[in-house]
């Protein structure tokens, strides 16, 4: 978040610039308005990505690390084609070799991360429906057993007032 911030602030900086307004601090002038955006804009993702790798450390399973190395992939291509000195056959090669592998990631986090996910997800609504199920019919047993219950309540009621009834009837 704080980079995303500071991201912003220093492309409205880089903007103010393209209209006129310089300010004239020694930072300004070397690191932004020297800087094009592109290049401004993949450093603060590979600083995200560097923080987002590190986060993956803490989790369980090597899937989180894929999301960060595609981040980190897009960082390296905007910084590539963000300077002029790269055009060139070989600047090209690498952009597009780049390029690829961004693909394979996406096609890898698809079809191999976001669909064991899925999966995982639709076990626990089908386990969460079973359970609710489950619930359900013994809210449904509970009534059946109460009413079987009523119904044996009545039958020794009546009973007992037919005994009632014979006993008044001999006296």
């Amino acid at each position: 978040m704080s980079i995303g911030l500071g991201l912003v602030s220093l492309i409205i900086l880089k903007f103010v610039h393209h209209l006129g307004l310089v300010f004239g601090y020694p930072f300004l002038q070397n690191l932004v308005y020297g800087t094009s955006t592109l290049t401004i804009i993949g450093l603060a993702l590979i600083y995200s990505t560097a923080i987002e790798l590190a986060y993956t450390l803490f989790t369980d399973g090597p899937d989180e690390a894929i999301n960060p190395l595609i981040l980190g992939l897009a960082a390296a291509i905007l910084i590539g084609i963000s300077d002029p000195k790269n055009f060139s056959v070989a600047g090209a090669g690498a952009a597009s070799l780049f390029v690829l592998v961004l693909a394979a990631l996406f096609i890898i986090s698809h079809f191999f991360i976001q669909e064991n996910q899925a999966s995982k997800t639709q076990e626990k609504e089908n386990t969460s429906e079973t359970i609710d199920q489950s619930k359900a019919s013994d809210g449904k047993r509970y009534k059946h057993v109460m009413s079987l219950q009523l119904f044996e309540t009545f039958k020794i009621s009546l009973y007992r007032q037919k005994k009632k009834q014979n006993t008044n009837e001999q006296e």
